[in-house]
């Protein structure tokens, strides 16, 4: 097994290899590679068989440089290979990424994993399991009667309105695990990007300020329109008060009016608070995901 630097006239085969016939799964994968900043032709690298160059799989180093991390995302070609082959895949992709880092001492790497049966491939390399995530999924039924408070108002994003949603989401989550101050030009590329637009971003304001928003999403696979409540944020002025709750509520009345038959969402499994708003909305947990973290020593 040899390893390739990644280049973008590369894209397409990768795609279809990784992806093949998955038209979803290329897009969102095409997406998360062109996203600004990133540079996959220095943070990503190839598998390939050394006899006949196939590709085997491929493993993305998405550097935070902000916050001092590193998230690794993998794909492996899908075949007749049994489990013990693809586990050996995983791990050689995953020491190469690691021998590949250019980071300082004390940087850490977080992957996440939604089969724990490749566990033991990380904590192999050293790896701990950090955090577990919940999916939660929700049947959509009828509207929801929405009544908010006095001097409250809620609004659909539009262009002009970037600089106050990066603002609002790095002040909401700035110091929650795993999350990196975004940029206006990433929020720009993903609101230009697939399944989003400005509309499916709802901000909830009083007088004089944006104080909360919901962005959610819309996937369409064979027919069925499935919606997803990305991120809810709410300034620290103004916590405490319900007003996740009604962004949430909010958020799924938007994607009821899209057509969505369910909505799901992720959710750290020890925020409690927030699982306790969730299920109260007829969320139900229906997966885990494992957060698995090094950090790396120089």
């Amino acid at each position: 097994m040899v390893f390739q630097k990644f280049k973008f006239d590369m894209l397409d085969e990768l795609l279809e290899a990784v992806a093949p016939s998955d038209n979803q799964k290329q897009l969102m994968i095409r997406e998360q590679l062109l996203q600004p900043g990133l540079n996959p032709e220095s943070n990503c690298i190839l598998l390939q068989n050394d006899g006949n160059t196939d590709l085997l799989g491929c493993v993305l180093m998405s550097r935070e440089d902000l916050i001092g991390r590193v998230i690794l995302d993998f794909w492996i070609v899908p075949g007749n290979q049994d489990d013990d082959y693809k586990k050996d895949i995983l791990k050689m992709m995953l020491k190469g990424a690691i021998k590949n880092m250019d980071v300082p001492s004390g940087t850490v790497v977080h992957s996440c994993l939604t089969d724990l049966n490749y566990g033991y491939v990380f904590e192999q390399l050293g790896f701990s399991l950090n955090r577990t995530y919940w999916k939660m999924y929700r049947v959509t039924g009828d509207p929801l009667n929405l009544t908010l408070s006095e001097g409250l108002h809620v609004s659909e994003g539009t262009e002009s309105m970037i600089p106050m949603l990066t603002n609002l989401q790095n002040s909401s989550f700035t110091g929650s695990w795993g999350f990196c101050p975004n940029t206006p030009e990433q929020i720009t590329y993903k609101l230009y990007g697939s399944n989003t637009n400005f509309e499916n971003v709802i901000f909830l304001s009083n007088d004089t300020e944006a104080i909360g928003y919901c962005w959610t999403y819309k996937y369409e696979i064979n027919n069925v329109i499935t919606g997803a409540i990305s991120m809810i944020g709410v300034s620290p002025n103004y916590r405490g008060k319900g007003m996740s709750k009604g962004l949430l509520n909010h958020g799924l009345n938007k994607l009821v009016g899209q057509g969505c038959e369910g909505v799901f969402l992720e959710v750290d499994s020890n925020n409690k608070p927030a699982i306790n708003i969730y299920e109260a909305a007829g969320f139900l947990k229906t997966q885990e995901m494992y957060w698995y973290e090094l950090s790396i020593k120089n």
